[in-house]
């Protein structure tokens, strides 16, 4: 399990914890547009918008590690590639903040805001997952959110 702690009062920028607290890497979210980094490690990837109808990139060094496009109406799901493998992460219900990603049927893990008073993030991703795809799930969790709190 991971936790996404805010760095700041105000920010969408969040440090990576273990569950021992230890740091492990950070991820942010641009504050005026739909973009954002995120760090593991000594390794950081970008992500930026690819065009229209919410697509988003993940990249390394210039080069596309993993891609995400928007699959709902509503905005509160996306479908994931990385090497030829697909997930899909979808918000439990219009009404709750929980995310949940699958691959098909299986779900995969969930991340959940903390509470509903403060930012942060609980996150429970299976251990088989590529860091990439954790890393990218989690920075459009933390998106959705915003969009929401932007949105209110």
């Amino acid at each position: 399990m991971l936790s996404a702690v805010p760095k700041k009062w105000f920010s969408w920028d969040f440090a990576l914890k273990d569950p021992e607290g230890r740091h492990v890497g950070d991820v942010g979210l641009s504050t005026w547009r739909e973009r954002g980094q995120v760090v593991l490690g000594a390794t950081e990837y970008q992500i930026r918008s690819a065009g229209m109808f919410a697509r988003f990139v993940l990249e390394e060094n210039g080069s596309v590690r993993a891609r995400a496009r928007q699959t709902s109406t509503f905005g509160c799901e996306f479908e994931i590639e990385f090497e030829g493998d697909h997930y899909s992460l979808k918000k439990r219900s219009m009404w709750r903040s929980a995310v949940v990603l699958r691959q098909g049927g299986e779900e995969l893990g969930t991340i959940l805001p903390i509470a509903w008073y403060k930012s942060g993030a609980r996150i429970e991703l299976a251990d088989r997952l590529p860091p990439v795809v954790k890393l990218f799930a989690i920075w459009l969790a933390l998106l959705l959110w915003k969009r929401d709190a932007d949105a209110g």
